[in-house]
């Protein structure tokens, strides 16, 4: 719709409520410390992934616990390697401009399991400092020709491999563990969403005003 008056209406007649899963995480990570605060896709599908492994199994391997993901670009290196050259901007953000071509790890189970033992909230400012410094020397660090060709095909090998209906399960998937383990705070942010990092959130639900007017 070109209106969000008009968006608000039709929602409100096909849809009873709407949540939105990275506000969600957001705003839990204000209340809870242990919550860190990276909230893109992939991250939170690992986070709440690993917390259902938990509660749905009663000891977890060692080997299985400390073992990096096998498909990802760090497969056959060792946790404490990867977690060393994570990459800050991909960890942060879920996001590298260098895509393929970054020298340093994408390894989003890596990234997760460095904040499982440190969240973000317990950071001491000396670590806030040295991951912030450690990101503008990665950044710095510029590509080659065929670094960036590299990166070109990547990107379309990616739009080729992406798959709405994955997203749609792994955002079904984040939305029923958040619920399960906050379900007050979920409550709460019903019918609100939030469309940029800066953005203010936004609460979708008829205005007074239309019953007045009627």
């Amino acid at each position: 719709p070109s209106q969000l008056s008009a968006f608000v209406d039709h929602t409100s007649r096909r849809i009873h409520e709407l949540y939105d899963t990275k506000l969600i995480a957001n705003e839990c990570a204000k209340y809870d410390v242990n919550v860190s605060t990276p909230s893109y896709l992939s991250y939170l599908f690992t986070v709440h992934r690993r917390v259902q492994n938990r509660l749905n199994t009663e000891t977890a391997s060692d080997s299985a616990e400390n073992k990096c993901c096998g498909e990802c670009c760090c497969g056959r290196a060792s946790a404490e390697a990867v977690v060393a050259q994570l990459c800050e901007s991909f960890a942060d953000r879920g996001y590298c401009g260098n895509g393929n071509a970054c020298t340093f790890s994408h390894c989003v189970e890596m990234v997760v399991r460095r904040d499982e033992s440190v969240p973000t909230a317990k950071l001491t400012n000396d670590e806030i400092t040295r991951r912030k410094n450690v990101r503008r020397y990665q950044q710095s660090i510029k590509t080659t020709e065929s670094a960036k060709k590299e990166v070109l095909e990547s990107e379309k090998s990616m739009e080729q491999k992406h798959s709405a209906g994955f997203d749609a399960f792994c955002t079904g998937y984040v939305f029923a563990s958040q619920k399960e383990m906050y379900h007050d705070h979920v409550r709460n942010m019903k019918n609100k969403i939030k469309v940029g990092s800066k953005a203010p959130i936004i609460l979708l639900e008829s205005s007074l005003f239309n019953e007045i007017e009627k």
